[in-house]
Order: C-alpha cells, then sequence, then structure tokens
C-alpha cells in the first residue's frame, strides 16, 4: 500500500473513532483518566498516550486514539501559535501537564524507557512494562 493510501486509511479511521466517541465527552474524559490511573493506558514522553496493557479491548485502543488525535491537533495549533516544532510543544506538554495533572497510578514512559508511576501525586520510577 502507498504511503499516501495509508496516510488516508489512518486518517479516515481515526476521524470514524474520533466521531464515535464524540458522543459523550465527559464519559470519555473519565474513562481516560479512569484507564490511566489503573494502569491500562499510561503516557508518554512525547506528549501522547498509550495503551500499556495488551489485553485492552479495540474500545480502549479508539479512545486513545481519539485522546492522541485532539492533542496532536492541539500541538500542531501551539505550535503554529508559537513558531515552534509540534515534538518540543508535545513534549512541554508532558513533562508540564501530564506529570501535574495525571491521576494516581498512572504510568509514564520516560524517553530512555522505563515506566515511572504516580503514587500518592508523587512519581515513583522505574516500573515494569506490561
Amino acid at each position: 500500500m502507498h504511503l499516501k493510501h495509508r496516510r488516508r486509511l489512518l486518517t479516515l479511521l481515526a476521524l470514524s473513532l474520533f466521531a464515535v466517541l464524540l458522543a459523550s465527552p465527559p464519559a470519555a474524559a473519565q474513562r481516560f483518566d479512569e484507564l490511566r490511573g489503573s494502569g491500562v493506558v499510561g503516557e508518554r514522553y512525547d506528549g501522547y498516550a498509550v495503551v500499556r496493557d495488551k489485553a485492552a479491548g479495540p474500545r480502549v485502543l479508539a479512545l486513545v486514539v481519539k485522546v492522541n488525535y485532539v492533542r496532536q491537533a492541539a500541538f500542531a495549533r501551539r505550535a503554529a501559535e508559537r513558531d515552534l516544532p509540534i515534538d518540543e510543544v508535545a513534549r512541554a506538554h508532558a513533562r508540564r501537564n501530564m506529570l501535574l495533572w495525571a491521576p494516581p497510578g498512572t504510568w509514564y514512559l520516560a524517553e530512555d524507557g522505563r515506566w515511572i508511576r504516580k503514587k500518592d501525586g508523587h512519581w515513583t520510577g522505574p516500573g515494569p512494562q506490561r
């Protein structure tokens, strides 16, 4: 499959998943925090979420795709406003917002590959990868 077709297919898939999950944003946000707090979903150093539990179903994957799609759009907007590379904005988001606002129990994937878990408002390291 050509790269252009693959990108188009992935974009359509992401938009479809986004549309399905848009039906209840507050519930999706609450569910996302529950998934992060339980360790099913983690946060990466690059500003994006990742499914940690390989047994998580398609709904969890769809939610993570939606969250990352929304984040990417926000990062692109901020990057354009500040004339910065998107990855720089995304990494700043990861360092500042996710580390401060992630619920207890959230796992964070550091750039060196270590998983660090947030407990009682503090980050402990290194944690096992599921």
